[in-house]
């Protein structure tokens, strides 16, 4: 299951890093987004295989997430201690994002094809959100818990062995896959504590039409000087993350 999972991961990373590397390339075409780029693999041939193949997998993650979060059955200590809790509170806030994330693609890509502007469909949302009660109230504590879990993913990536995430056991030298695996949890962190402060940037001035998650933290680093360039740089480290999801499928116990 965890194995099925960390190769789904993997390649979902691949394909949003394809994308920004795409857009980064051609200034006439954009980031995706999850559901963006899920739409676009069903456009491929056996594009529909592809996808429900890609999607059995994400669930088999986030499945082994609700593991981890509910017996930590990796962890041989003290289950209870307050680091011990914060890691499995991020597994299951894991296991919550993709389980969303399946049943938002399951919904959009089978229920209502019709809809193809995933970035103006995510703004509506949102502004219905944000017209309830207390909703930019509930945006903003969204936003700030993304902020977190990305700024927490970069200290993981400075304190933690990637080796040891990965699975590596002593005698195994990978130098360049440790590299790249680093290269890559540290731009996912930088990416979601983008997207995070976006989604505060929208509660606090009721921009919604700004809000479009990763396609709208993708599309800012496009927008700054040398973007181009800026947005080039995180695609090839979205895709790095995914070669680091695909170490962990190779080489985890």
């Amino acid at each position: 299951m965890a194995r099925c999972g960390f190769v789904a991961e993997g390649a979902m990373y691949f394909l949003l890093g394809g994308f920004a590397l795409v857009a980064a390339t051609f200034p006439h075409e954009r980031p995706q987004g999850y559901l963006g780029a899920m739409h676009r693999l069903t456009e491929l041939p056996l594009g529909g295989v592809m996808l429900a193949a890609l999607l059995a997998g994400l669930a088999a993650f986030a499945a082994w997430k609700l593991i981890q979060a509910v017996f930590d059955p990796e962890h041989q200590g003290a289950r209870f201690c307050v680091r011990r809790l914060l890691a499995r509170l991020g597994y299951l806030g894991s296991a919550v994002v993709q389980s969303a994330l399946i049943g938002g693609a399951v919904w959009r890509l089978l229920v209502a094809r019709g809809a193809t502007n995933r970035g103006v469909t995510t703004s509506q949302w949102i502004t219905w959100a944000m017209q309830q009660p207390l909703g930019r109230w509930a945006v903003a504590i969204i936003g700030i818990g993304i902020a977190v879990f990305g700024f927490f993913q970069i200290y993981r990536a400075v304190t933690v062995s990637i080796s040891k995430r990965i699975g590596l056991s002593g005698e195994e030298r990978h130098h360049l896959l440790v590299a790249i695996s680093l290269f890559g949890v540290l731009t996912r962190g930088v990416v979601f504590g983008l997207t995070g402060v976006l989604l505060d940037f929208t509660a606090w001035h009721f921009h919604a039409e700004r809000a479009q998650g990763l396609v709208a933290a993708l599309d800012a680093l496009r927008e700054q000087a040398d973007g181009s360039w800026l947005l080039g740089v995180v695609a090839l480290g979205l895709m790095a993350y995914g070669v680091f999801q695909f170490a962990k499928a190779r080489y985890h116990a």
